[in-house]
């Protein structure tokens, strides 16, 4: 992305976790150009191999979870725990619950299982909607 986009990117107001992406595929002008390498691939829900991202092979990943996490009865509001091994999906989940207006809880897949079973008393990530 060039000086001027970012500039442009700086100054929307209406700028956050949970559209930044989007806006800046919208001002990128090479859109199709990797530009997030991978030292190991992110492998999605549906089974597709990413070794590298441009804006928009990342901005179609990340509407893919989106609309699995939809599918999954996910809403505005919700708090998603994520549990995943370390590396690029905590970002694609990251960026898919934000896009949705839900709020990602990620968890660290190192958390001993005996602390991790706290987790289950907690009622935000119960999936009540109180």
């Amino acid at each position: 992305m060039d000086q001027n986009a970012r500039a442009a990117l700086y100054n929307i107001p209406e700028l956050g976790c949970g559209n930044f992406l989007f806006k800046a595929r919208e001002l990128s002008k090479t859109r199709d150009v990797p530009f997030l390498f991978l030292e190991r691939p992110f492998v999605s829900p549906y089974g597709e191999d990413f070794v590298s991202f441009s804006y928009n092979t990342l901005y179609s990943t990340v509407r893919s979870l989106a609309e699995w996490y939809v599918a999954h009865g996910i809403v505005k509001n919700d708090v998603v725990g994520t549990y995943l091994s370390n590396g690029i999906g905590h970002f694609m989940h990251y960026l898919a619950v934000n896009s949705l207006g839900a709020v990602p809880a990620i968890i660290n897949c190192k958390l001993a299982a005996r602390d991790s079973t706290q987790l289950r008393e907690t009622p935000s990530l119960q999936g009540g909607r109180g």
